[in-house]
């Protein structure tokens, strides 16, 4: 076999010439071959990848598992439930008596006050008082403004008051 690179200051012969161009010809098609197969290797990895992750994407989407889907928040208790009727209530009858105190006179219906929230009943009984009420559940909760002191005080003895109050700080703080 000869000598493909000349010595210094040797010349090549024109069939080592030859050689050579055919050496370095076979080495740029043998690059340019396993570039393209890497290039297609690579290219059907990302598609087939592609594939899978809409596969499962849809899954996910169409039949999401148990794992995946968090549950909805719990049923509240029948305690709570009564809590957040008595804040309502509360709340509804502040806004009662803010227009009272506005227009001289107690609504006729709630919504001309502004209702706070649905689901109260409201009974005008005199010019001056008024009732309040709701379900929670299978329980009744009232509020008579006649009472209205008692009523503060017995939310307060029940430690309900403090709760009512940290709450409708909660709800009307931006």
């Amino acid at each position: 076999m000869m000598p493909l690179k000349p010595r210094e200051g040797q010349r090549l012969r024109p069939e080592e010439a030859e050689a050579l161009a055919r050496s370095i010809a076979r080495e740029v098609e043998r690059s340019e071959t396993e570039r393209k197969a890497q290039r297609e290797r690579h290219h059907r990895s990302r598609s087939v990848l592609g594939v899978v992750i809409l596969l499962l994407s849809g899954w996910a989407w169409l039949l999401p598992p148990s794992w995946l889907v968090p549950d909805g928040p719990a049923a509240p208790t029948p305690e709570r439930a009564v809590e957040e009727l008595q804040l309502a209530i509360y709340l509804q009858s502040q806004v009662v008596a803010g227009y009272h105190e506005a227009m001289g006179r107690l609504p006729r219906e709630l919504p001309e006050a502004g209702a706070v929230v649905g689901g109260l009943r409201y009974i005008r009984t005199s010019p001056e008082d008024f009732i309040l009420s709701g379900l929670a559940g299978n329980d009744e909760v009232s509020f008579h403004s006649e009472e209205r002191t008692a009523t503060l005080l017995r939310f307060q003895a029940a430690g309900i008051l403090p709760r009512i109050q940290a709450r409708a700080a909660d709800t009307s703080a931006p």
